[in-house]
């Protein structure tokens, strides 16, 4: 797991070496910061002018010191991930996701009470699991570069969770996909959306059949055949629609591929068992209950449930 970052110090966190051209600037800009916040300390609009430069000119490096000094942490905080999210490779994104999730930390702040508490341990909550994201998407571009994944190097830091998990699964590598949904706890319904495009996306139709009998599908089997219709994949369809328990919801499909007969023989179709067990088994549990209670009539009533 990630470690939970600490708060102090924060100025120099994305900083380099003590001694180095770069820390000295730094050095010199919190001294600058130290004389500005003195002066504008007692003037709202001159802070608020200050901060309102800093964003037009895109100077995010002191609009972040200069909240940190404030003890500003949810606006510094903002600040960091904006300058995160401007940085393209995971050496120059995890410093600064660092640094966020420190201004963010309840524990810096922890007389904060209300609204703000919750939005603070959110907004950290929510870091840390960048943090673990890019940790984990590192490691998949390691692996894919020892291992020579098919397609080339991936690249995976950056992207949201799902696109991860998409390009895992359009590359082949279900494996790591499953493990990575694991990690991050995905629900059933998200993933196996994501899966199901993902493997129709990619032209891997025999892994999407054989998906589709895994288990019961969360989210029913009209999306398995809407992706197959998608990438033209007809005969796939075709497989799959007479796991629809609806024989209507058979039949628009069947028509909409041109299967017309098919569509007439499957409203033809009688209920399957399954399409009948959920109403038969509560007729007959309510009348077993009211024999079991004794009441007059109840035995007579309940002798032939399928006629209710």
């Amino acid at each position: 797991p990630t470690p939970i970052p600490t708060h102090p110090p924060l100025t120099h966190t994305a900083a380099q070496a003590p001694g180095s051209t770069t820390r000295r600037r730094d050095d010199a800009m919190d001294s600058g910061l130290g004389a500005l916040l003195e002066a504008i300390k007692d003037r709202p609009a001159a802070a608020d002018l200050f901060v309102a430069m800093c964003k037009r000119t895109q100077k995010w490096e002191e609009l972040q010191r200069y909240y940190d000094k404030r003890g500003s942490y949810m606006q510094g905080g903002v600040v960091s991930l904006t300058l995160a999210l401007q940085k393209a490779d995971w050496e120059q994104r995890k410093p600064w996701l660092t640094l966020a999730a420190q201004f963010f930390n309840p524990a810096t702040h922890s007389s904060a009470k209300g609204p703000s508490e919750h939005a603070s341990k959110f907004a950290f909550e929510a870091t840390m699991d960048q943090l673990d994201l890019l940790g984990q998407q590192r490691d998949l571009e390691l692996k894919a570069h020892t291992q020579g994944w098919r397609g080339g190097p991936p690249r995976f830091v950056g992207l949201p969770l799902v696109a991860t998990l998409r390009q895992l699964i359009l590359r082949g590598e279900m494996t790591e996909a499953d493990h990575l949904r694991q990690h991050f706890k995905v629900p059933d319904k998200r993933y196996w959306r994501v899966k199901i495009d993902a493997l129709a996306d990619s032209g891997n139709i025999d892994e999407l059949l054989t998906f589709a009998q895994l288990r019961t599908s969360p989210i029913g089997y009209d999306p398995f055949i809407a992706a197959c219709v998608r990438v033209r994949a007809v005969d796939a369809a075709v497989k799959l629609i007479p796991r629809l328990r609806d024989p209507e919801a058979q039949a628009k499909w069947f028509s909409q591929l041109g299967l017309n007969e098919e569509a007439e023989a499957a409203l033809r179709r009688p209920p399957t068992s399954q399409q009948l067990g959920g109403g038969f088994l509560q007729t007959l549990t309510g009348a077993v209950r009211r024999l079991g209670q004794g009441q007059p009539g109840s035995a007579s009533a309940s002798a032939s449930p399928m006629m209710e």
